[in-house]
């Protein structure tokens, strides 16, 4: 009985791993892939004019860096070169904008895999 316990908790665990790795949380906010899907859900049209620049800004940022470009994207849907350091990193797709009242509380990156069907 034990071990049957043992077995339904580590598949439990591993479920609840596998959706979150297939289906991208954006809890409380809204995936936004475009300037103007940001404008449309009423984000600032300052912030979201700069929506590209906000994108590659998050690429040059990420923490992955892969040593080619051919390594970045076999896992990744599109890449960009960095110097700082140097290397390769993937643009994320969209981002997940969290409102909190008036104001943007908090902007993450969407990445999708290479070969993966659009998260939206």
């Amino acid at each position: 009985m034990l071990k049957l316990i043992v077995a339904l908790i580590i598949v439990a665990i591993g479920g609840w791993i596998g959706y979150l790795f297939v289906f991208q949380n954006c809890a409380g906010g809204v995936i936004v892939r475009e300037a103007a899907q940001c404008r449309a859900q009423g984000f600032d049209s300052v912030f979201c004019g700069e929506f590209q620049k906000r994108l590659l800004t998050e690429a040059m940022n990420a923490a992955t860096v892969y040593p080619a470009e051919a390594a970045c994207r076999d896992r990744q849907a599109a890449c960009v070169a960095r110097e700082n350091p140097r290397g390769w990193s993937p643009v994320p797709a969209a981002l997940c904008l969290v409102r909190d009242g008036d104001r943007i509380a908090r902007v993450e990156p969407v990445y999708e895999p290479a070969g993966a069907r659009r998260i939206d």
